[in-house]
């Protein structure tokens, strides 16, 4: 089942852009007392500049992050 789920979506790369906003959206949840792990900052990253979706069950932490859109 994973097989065919991974087959149909694809695979976006940690671009030069997204490593960048990363690193903005990190500074700005640890100046907010709200720091993520750095994994799901570069998760959001992606998403942003790809305009894709996060498919999780961690809305807890995506939800910190603004403009990522959830399903």
């Amino acid at each position: 089942k994973v097989v065919s789920l991974s087959e149909e979506l694809p695979a976006l790369s940690l671009s030069l852009a997204a490593a960048r906003r990363a690193g903005i959206i990190m500074a700005g949840l640890e100046k907010d007392r709200l720091p993520l792990p750095p994994a799901d900052v570069i998760i959001a990253a992606i998403a942003l500049e790809n305009e894709a979706a996060v498919h999780t069950r961690n809305t807890k932490h995506f939800s910190r992050i603004g403009g990522v859109e959830l399903v």
